[in-house]
Order: C-alpha cells, then structure tokens, then sequence
C-alpha cells in the first residue's frame, strides 16, 4: 500500500485496480486520517532498503503518511519470516539470504535524509554561483555601455 500523497509528490504512474475492493479503517492511529475506502489505483514502485532491491504492485490509498507498507501478498511471495523479539524480516531473495532489521531501515532513511541535504544544498550553491555570475555579468555590460556612452559623448 502507497498514500496518494507519496503518489503525487514522486508523480508516479498511475494503474487501473483490475479488482476493485473497500479498504475498511484500520484502529491504529497512525492512519487515523484514513476511512473506508474504494481502491480504484495502483502503482509500480521500485525501491532499495539496504542492499535489498525488489519491486512491488501497491494500491493506492488516500493517507498523509509517506510509507510504503508491504502487505500479506509480499510477504507470501517472498516467504518472509518476521521474528517479532528482533524486529527482523528474514526471507530468501536471488540465491540469497535477507535480513531486514529497524535498525537497517532507519539508518536508510537517515542516510537517504542526508543525501537529499546534500543534493539540495548543491542545487542552492550552484543557483548562488549562478546568480554571482550573472550579476557580473550584467555589471560587465553596464560598464561596457557607459565607457561606449562616453567614448559618444567625447566625439560630439
């Protein structure tokens, strides 16, 4: 499952449901914003945590919550094991052996953070050189039209 609002924000493709269903209000309150609701969409998502990479078919539900959960049908198809004293997914993924910890996801998340300060703080840097360069730039001209201004005015 993917929010609408995730769906907007990355600006993902958006799939018919083939099989309409009602998504009937979870008790949790972290989706307390949500309520029964008609799945019409999906999405195609790809996504990294770790060193695991797959890809996943998720409905999409109006939510302001910015995750993506993976539900019963991944958990089928990749024969997850989850050890709730751990708080570990453990489950075989191209000849290999994956163990999905919260430690793990959260340091992506922070490492994902941090890598978006950093492209951001890039973008501004280079909008500021730009800026720099383009005022001098226009103070160049300006110089150049007041000395050709002059150079008029002295041949009168």
């Amino acid at each position: 499952m993917v929010s609408t609002t995730m769906v907007e924000k990355w600006g993902f493709s958006i799939l018919k449901h083939p099989k309409l269903y009602i998504l009937y209000s979870l008790k949790d309150p972290e989706f307390k914003d949500m309520v029964d609701v008609l799945v019409t969409k999906q999405v195609r998502l790809s996504f990294i945590l770790g060193e695991y990479e797959d890809g996943v078919i998720c409905d999409v539900v109006p939510s302001k919550t910015r995750d993506l959960l993976l539900g019963l049908l991944w958990h089928q198809q990749r024969r997850a094991k989850y050890d709730r004293h751990t708080k570990a997914y453990t489950f075989s993924f191209k000849t290999r052996q994956i163990t999905l910890t919260c430690d793990q996801l959260d340091q992506d998340q922070i490492m994902k953070r941090e890598t978006i300060k950093e492209m951001v703080q890039s973008l501004v840097n280079e909008e500021k050189q730009k800026r720099v360069i383009e005022k001098k730039e226009s103070d160049n001209n300006k110089e150049r039209k007041e000395v050709h201004e002059e150079k008029k005015v002295e041949g009168k």
